[in-house]
């Protein structure tokens, strides 16, 4: 991904976390139904942050997604520094918290 000028994705975690993590710009086309919203979400808050563009189905055309595409590629990309390590560090938490109790 490190040599992709652009990565366009539905922005699930691992694109977007991908993209971050390489630096690549990206744009997201978040899948959405109701009730399953996480790839919307997980798009909004990465785009609050400057690291994804974020086209909704609702307004996806060949020339909103181009459009999007070339706005990416020209603009200068929010560097973020995202902890990855969630799974290891709660294991490691809960690991810690049942050990104090003595269970």
């Amino acid at each position: 991904m490190r040599a992709a000028a652009v990565s366009v994705s539905r922005g699930g975690y691992g694109a977007v976390l991908d993209a971050v993590r390489t630096g690549t710009p990206a744009v997201a086309v978040p899948f959405v139904e109701p009730e399953e919203d996480e790839q919307l979400v997980r798009a909004r808050r990465f785009e609050a942050l400057g690291a994804v563009t974020v086209v909704e189905e609702a307004e996806l055309t060949p020339e909103s997604l181009a459009g999007a595409i070339r706005r990416v590629a020209a603009a200068p990309l929010a560097r973020l520094q995202v902890n990855v390590t969630g799974a290891e560090t709660s294991a490691a938490l809960i690991g810690r918290l049942v050990a104090s109790r003595g269970t």
